[in-house]
């Protein structure tokens, strides 16, 4: 997997990233060491997400989060694709062992040690 601190060799971006994702993907190659065809597979589905996040960013700057439907109006199809690209990308970068999946959000309520009890 991913080794931080590696050099790699030269491997060019696949042709169908955006500018900004190849730039994503050169900077990452500077960072991580990537030992398999399955690490570099990883890194295209990685940099995939990251246009299709864009894209849809777009698209809902370009015509708003809610847009006319049938029925009155109706959430932004490129919300649900921006929502979805988002958490393939969390979850890539988890397995590319970029980001500790160990780490949980804290829970709503109280921080633990405020004081407040029920007993």
């Amino acid at each position: 997997m991913a080794i931080k601190g590696h050099k790699n060799g030269t491997r060019r971006a696949p042709e169908s990233l955006s500018k900004a994702a190849k730039e994503l993907w050169r900077s990452t190659l500077q960072h991580w060491h990537f030992e398999t065809e399955s690490d570099y597979c990883l890194l295209t589905s990685l940099c995939h997400c990251w246009d299709r996040m864009q894209a849809a960013r777009v698209e809902i700057q370009k015509h708003g989060t809610l847009i006319p439907g049938k029925y009155g109006l109706k959430q932004n199809p490129a919300a649900a694709i921006e929502r979805e690209s988002s958490k393939e990308f969390r979850s890539i970068l988890v397995e590319m062992g970029k980001q500790d999946s160990s780490k949980k959000r804290p829970k709503p309520g109280r921080p633990p040690g405020s004081g407040a009890s029920i007993l």
